[in-house]
């Protein structure tokens, strides 16, 4: 698990205090710019959320949907294996699922 003094070398501080929010709410919006760091910090916070409940992910298209999230999920150099193998996709599907160990 990461520290937070490491976590904090990897994110901007509004970043961290997206996802600590993220944590404490029931619903959590990331909206802004482009390339303002909104995708990463949800990436993250999708991984510690709670193991309850619907996680909502919406974007412009399903294609960036796909290419912004999914791939990132399903990636095991970044997520880890078991994260990774349970993220569930089909291109082309309107949905996908994200199973929990």
């Amino acid at each position: 698990m990461l520290r937070l003094n490491s976590l904090e070398r990897l994110l901007s501080r509004a970043q961290v205090l997206s996802i600590v929010d993220s944590v404490k709410r029931p619903l959590s919006l990331w909206y802004g710019a482009v390339s303002s760091g909104k995708t990463f910090a949800s990436l993250i916070a999708v991984r510690v959320a709670s193991r309850s409940g619907l996680i909502v992910i919406v974007g412009r298209t399903l294609q960036t949907v796909y290419q912004n999230v999914i791939v990132p999920l399903q990636d095991p150099a970044l997520f880890g294996s078991a994260v990774a193998s349970q993220v569930i996709y089909t291109p082309g599907g309107d949905e996908s699922d994200h199973l929990v160990p």
